[in-house]
């Protein structure tokens, strides 16, 4: 229910606040909203200086997704939240201290037993501090391109629910960043990039999280898209003395192990051995502007590969994808707008075949290395919150006009899939309805939502749970330019 104003896009944004924002800008030059966040959409001096008030009733388990720090408890959870925000030629400066009051005791985080327990819907995962300064950042920067140091939530990739690499599900953490923070254009193309690097000290063995995204548009009919963003998570070893400065440069060593040099690094291991765990999409996006659609799909591993053999061998080993749409007018009707996505993280029967076998056909796919948290943060998902070995559906459903909007989603997730160990899949259904008017500067939003889970932590027996979340904020910004 985060609100959208002026020229940035405003994170945490949940799904339905990036369709309002990418309807109302769709016809100009900056389709690429959505791919790098967060970004901005002008280069020219502005102010932003408001507040927000925003309560959640919630009947059942923690729930909503896609929104960092933003959580609903149990009974009643209250956020309010001041932010100041300049951004001109050379500076880009973000305040946002927020106060969240809570019935629900919520426990600190602590190290789980399995990838399944790190789902958004489990107790206890999320870190109990109220009073706490986030989606805040100082860069410096020169027309746009420059080096800083945030906690501000991103989003790798083309998708509006999901996304492989990193999505706003989890908390934003405090990282160093290089990068772009509105679209570089030259003539007709225009260029993104991202790079980010963390130390994690959630539990009393840190570990280091890099990354790297990157996105190239062709402004032509269609407009394309081709984007890439890698990701590693490292630590220090026994045997090797292991820095920030180390794991910033993973990012861009080659891309097989048979080439990075490691041979007599780790004694006992093939030269192509690494002990980091990897993750790497490619996605190419296409925008049609006569017919206001997007398509897209991003294709990733979360795997490496030893050398070319290797990757023939085992190319769909540990592969997610996500394929989806956007429509901003449909027959004619600017006001109505839809969106369907799909994402898979499950396992692939192929690459278990005779002569290609690699890993158990029970082995969870994606998010399982427990020695980085199951790539989590705060407890929550850094990349697609439906986790491991999983597949999610989402329809929605859009209408808008001068002040107002409306928008209804519903979702079906399954988790655990293919997975042999459990005896069923956990399974979600979600159905989503928002409403959103605008007033002299304050926007006023309602949220409902009815989400129901069967077999509960993958057990047929257990009843359904459920979780009914009533929300209203109001949200109010003084802007200038």
């Amino acid at each position: 229910m985060t609100a959208v104003f002026g020229f940035q896009l405003k994170t945490p944004i949940d799904s339905y606040q990036l369709f309002l924002y990418e309807k109302k800008n769709s016809h100009k030059d900056s389709i690429t909203i959505g791919l790098l966040r967060p970004f901005f959409t002008s280069n020219k001096k502005t102010l932003n200086l408001g507040y927000r008030f925003r309560s959640f009733f919630n009947s059942g388990h923690t729930n909503v997704d896609n929104n960092a720090e933003i959580i609903s408890y149990l009974n009643t959870t209250n956020y309010f939240d001041f932010y100041f925000e300049f951004y001109n030629r050379f500076l880009y400066f973000r305040f946002n201290p927020t106060n969240r009051i809570t019935s629900q005791n919520n426990n600190k985080i602590k190290r789980l037993d399995s990838t399944s327990d790190y789902l958004n819907d489990r107790w206890g995962l999320i870190n109990s501090h109220r009073n706490f300064l986030f989606q805040s950042s100082f860069a410096i920067h020169l027309n746009g391109v420059g080096f800083g140091l945030s906690n501000e939530s991103m989003w790798f990739g083309p998708g509006f629910h999901s996304s492989l690499i990193l999505s706003n599900n989890a908390p934003g953490f405090k990282h160093y960043f290089v990068g772009t923070l509105e679209q570089l254009r030259f003539k007709n193309y225009g260029l993104n990039f991202k790079f980010l690097v963390y130390e994690n000290k959630e539990i009393d063995s840190p570990f280091f999280h890099s990354a790297l995204a990157g996105s190239f548009t062709i402004y032509n009919n269609p407009v394309i898209t081709f984007g890439f963003a890698r990701s590693f998570f490292s630590k220090e070893l026994d045997n090797l003395n292991w820095t920030i400065s180390d794991a910033s440069k993973l990012v861009i060593k080659p891309l097989f192990g048979s080439d990075k040099g490691h041979e007599g690094l780790f004694p006992g291991e093939p030269k192509n051995w690494e002990p980091w765990d990897q993750s790497i999409s490619g996605y190419l996006k296409l925008y049609f502007p006569e017919d206001k659609i997007y398509t897209y799909l991003e294709l990733g591993t979360d795997d490496s590969r030893a050398n070319m053999v290797d990757l023939r061998a085992h190319w769909d080993h540990n592969v997610g994808y996500i394929i989806g749409m956007r429509n901003y007018e449909i027959l004619g009707y600017e006001q109505i707008f839809y969106g369907i996505e799909y994402i898979s993280t499950k396992n692939s029967t192929n690459t278990h075949r005779d002569g290609y076998y690699r890993g158990g056909i029970t082995d969870p796919n994606y998010y399982t290395n427990s020695q980085y948290l199951y790539s989590t943060y705060g407890g929550r998902r850094i990349g697609a919150h439906s986790g491991s070995d999983s597949d999610d559906l989402i329809f929605l459903l859009g209408y808008t006009k001068k002040s107002l909007s409306s928008i209804i989603s519903y979702n079906f997730e399954r988790r655990g899939v293919s997975n042999g160990i459990k005896s069923v899949p956990e399974i979600k259904e979600e159905v989503v309805l928002s409403f959103n008017y605008n007033i002299n500067g304050i926007r006023y939003s309602i949220y409902i939502e009815n989400e129901k889970i069967w077999n509960y932590r993958f057990d047929a027996s257990n009843k359904p749970r459920f979780s009914n979340v009533i929300g209203f904020s109001i949200n109010f910004l003084a802007h200038k330019e």
